[in-house]
């Protein structure tokens, strides 16, 4: 597993990514909110959330560092 965290100018990045079996990321994958939940509340911080599934995964998170987080 990597964890990559690093500031740009005024945005927060955040990726994490591991060499597991991958998943479909459209397929709906237990009955909690998971990846909804994730991309919902980065909405709700005008962030955004990322997922590419293959061969790896990885997630990767965008955050705009404001005076409204």
């Amino acid at each position: 597993c990597t964890l990559d965290i690093r500031l740009e100018g005024s945005t927060l990045f955040i990726s994490v990514t591991d060499d597991g079996k991958g998943f479909v990321a459209l397929q709906k994958q237990g009955t909690g909110n998971g990846l909804n939940g994730m991309k919902r509340r980065m909405q709700q911080i005008e962030g955004v959330l990322e997922v590419e599934t293959d061969e790896q995964t990885s997630v990767q998170f965008m955050v705009p560092l404001n005076e409204n987080i």
